[in-house]
């Protein structure tokens, strides 16, 4: 019994916390003039920070743009490979499905071919 007592605690107290947490993250008790002039600031500062991050750096520009165009050539390349993945994957499905309805098409025509008229006028 003094299981339960825990589970039920414990339960009633997770159900607390995750309300609190849902009450404290609530966007909707918010102006949204108030989240989009927030958004503005923290993305400009972030920019700056960045900016003046490359600024102070002591290596050869060189170098950070060759390295940088092959990891963008790297992930572009990558991208592209998954890309025509999933369209192989898929025509194959579909030419699958195309032969299989072709094929029972062909044995209805068959099996119907081979019955009197007024059977094959059924169907």
């Amino acid at each position: 019994m003094r299981k339960r007592g825990i589970e039920q605690t414990s339960e009633r107290s997770v159900a607390e916390a995750t309300k609190q947490l849902d009450h404290d993250c609530d966007l909707f008790n918010y102006p949204l003039v108030a989240i989009l002039c927030a958004g503005l600031v923290i993305i400009l500062a972030a920019t700056e920070f960045g900016r003046r991050l490359g600024m102070n750096a002591n290596r050869k520009v060189e170098d950070d743009i060759s390295t940088l165009e092959a990891a963008v050539l790297g992930l572009l390349a990558l991208i592209i490979g998954f890309t025509f993945a999933m369209a192989l994957s898929r025509f194959d499905t579909r030419r699958d499905a195309v032969l299989l309805e072709a094929n029972a098409i062909e044995r209805l025509h068959f099996a119907l071919g081979s019955c009197p008229n007024h059977t094959a006028k059924k169907y």
